[in-house]
């Protein structure tokens, strides 16, 4: 297995984990529930995407489908990732609040909303789909927004913000 790959896999498991994690805590402690999301969905998922993208581009690149000559969009896209990444990961250790935490999962799920959107319409140009793509960057990707979205109208909402 390939470092790339490892790390990825680390990736989905923190981030996932913690979102699914971040889910159960809704009813009963919003605030908590938003500081988890932001630390693992948007923390631990934007430095670690980072990783890949811009440390490991050559790997990620094939992986994800976008080999090109010059490395400027994966640098770009890594350096988006750990923006977000380590402003949660402050958020978190400063203890900056609910709105903190919440703007954050808000702006890194419409991003990786747009990343999906990418995502899936280079997976499904063309003559021959590819629809192992499809599903890691379309459909997983379109999935975790998703509940990160669910995450933020439910603290919005709730009386803890």
């Amino acid at each position: 297995m390939s470092i790339n790959k490892l790390v990825v896999i680390i990736r989905y498991a923190l981030g996932g984990g913690g979102l699914y994690f971040a889910l159960t805590q809704l009813k009963s402690d919003p605030t908590n529930a938003a500081a988890i999301a932001s630390l693992t969905a948007v923390g631990c998922v934007g430095v670690l995407s980072f990783v890949t993208h811009v440390l490991l581009h050559e790997q990620d690149a094939k992986r994800i489908g976008f080999e090109t000559k010059t490395v400027s969009f994966q640098y770009e896209v890594g350096f988006a990732n750990l923006a977000f990444g380590l402003s949660a990961i402050v958020s978190y250790v400063a203890h900056w609040g609910v709105q903190a935490d919440t703007i954050l999962i808000f702006g890194y799920a419409l991003y990786l909303l747009q990343a999906g959107m990418l995502h899936t319409a280079k997976s499904l140009k063309g003559k021959k789909k590819d629809m192992t793509h499809f599903i890691r960057g379309g459909i997983i990707t379109f999935v975790f927004s998703g509940a990160m979205l669910y995450l933020v109208a439910q603290v919005v909402t709730s009386s803890a913000f």
